[in-house]
């Protein structure tokens, strides 16, 4: 994985006080293009890679970035005629391709090129779509010969599918997985309602919030999902955790819509319609927590959508697009917010960050990935000294 770089340009300026550097308090832009692509969509991102489509001509081909249009990375498998990733972890990603011969949706696992990918399509059903990726494990959803979609799980390969349709519904499927949590929709009596599951067809759990006339779920982090449901015929942006009483409106005061894709330890992302037009937005578990990414973006970009977000150690990376009317299409976009080297997410960079990296790597957790290279190992732990002492 490499690091961020292809700045479009920064809002706002750092401080440093008495030794101790303030997080950064704004965010960093960068356009995810690729060399000749029209249109361009970011969907998922997981630590340092975003993943999404790129437009050629009349088709979509899957990409993956690692913070720049530099590090574009062509994921459409050899002889496939469309393709689109939905999703992330840190090791795979996820989304469909169709190839000449069928040409039918099957849903697709690459594991970082476009060489390097699974098949998941199950034999004998219609098409298939793999939308959330969670390591060793993927969820979506596959349409059965019968006409109803049913949702998905999949261990890398297209036997290991399982069938998570409920008992009793018209049509159910899985948008995106945590390790313990399955975050999707069913159809029942016509509407779509939101649902959970923890791993099996039975764990089946209707979420939808009483008195709104449809609900849907679109991400989950943890035990944490965030969708919208619908009151009064518009969307309202929300999240639960677990329960349909669990319910937490997160629509913004004056919008006239708003909707969440994406959830990452305490932010969520999404976009809320504002004077006709939609602007990236982000939340900290409240209506009134709500962050207008839109306003960091360039005035060229007119309207622009927040789908996926990811956060560790005061370090908030979020991907997107806007519309480019310079342009006239829409361009993958990612924010990134905060200082690296702040390590425990205070605000400061001070001993503590230096105590707390100390301690993640001598446990080579996750997080002591500073180079995000897939390892912990000393060249991790030469960046964050090089980072600490540059503050922020």
């Amino acid at each position: 994985m490499k690091a961020m770089h292809g700045v479009l340009h920064t809002v706002g300026v750092c401080m440093v006080v008495c030794g101790a550097a303030t997080a950064q308090g704004s965010w960093t832009i960068a356009r995810l293009l690729a060399p000749n692509s029209g249109e361009t969509h970011a969907y998922g991102v997981a630590q340092s890679l975003q993943v999404g489509h790129i437009a050629t001509g009349t088709t979509y081909r899957a990409a993956m970035w690692s913070g720049s249009t530099e590090t574009w990375v062509d994921l459409n498998p050899p002889g496939a005629t469309w393709s689109q990733a939905l999703g992330a972890s840190d090791a795979s990603q996820v989304g469909w391709a169709t190839f000449a011969g069928d040409g039918i949706l099957r849903a697709m696992v690459w594991y970082g090129s476009r060489e390097a990918w699974v098949d998941l399509h199950p034999e004998g059903t219609n098409f298939s779509v793999a939308s959330g990726a969670i390591e060793g494990h993927q969820g979506g959803y596959v349409m059965m010969p019968d006409g109803t979609l049913h949702a998905a799980m999949w261990q890398g390969s297209a036997a290991s599918w399982v069938d998570m349709h409920p008992a009793g519904q018209s049509d159910s499927v899985i948008v995106s997985i945590s390790e313990d949590v399955q975050g999707g929709m069913v159809v029942a009596n016509g509407a779509l309602r939101a649902c959970l599951w923890r791993g099996t067809p039975a764990s089946w759990v209707d979420i939808h919030p009483a008195g709104t006339q449809s609900s849907q779920v679109r991400g989950v982090w943890g035990n944490v999902l965030v969708g919208e449901a619908v009151v009064a015929g518009k969307y309202r942006a929300g999240m639960w955790t677990g329960t349909a009483s669990s319910w937490v409106e997160l629509h913004p005061a004056g919008a006239a819509s708003s909707q969440a894709f994406g959830a990452s330890s305490d932010c969520q992302v999404g976009h809320a319609e504002m004077a006709g037009k939609l602007r990236a937005v982000m939340w900290y578990g409240s209506k009134d927590s709500v962050v207008d990414l839109h306003e960091s973006l360039d005035p060229v970009y007119t309207y622009s959508s927040a789908r996926s977000v990811w956060s560790s150690g005061g370090w908030t990376v979020v991907a997107g697009y806007g519309y480019n009317s310079s342009r006239g299409c829409e361009e993958a976009l990612l924010w990134t917010l905060g200082c690296r080297a702040d390590f425990d997410g205070t605000g400061f960079v001070d001993t503590e960050d230096y105590s707390a990296f100390v301690q993640a790597f001598e446990a080579g957790v996750e997080t002591a990935d500073f180079d995000q290279t897939g390892f912990v190992d000393i060249d991790d732990f030469t960046a964050f000294v090089m980072a600490f002492e540059s503050g922020c």
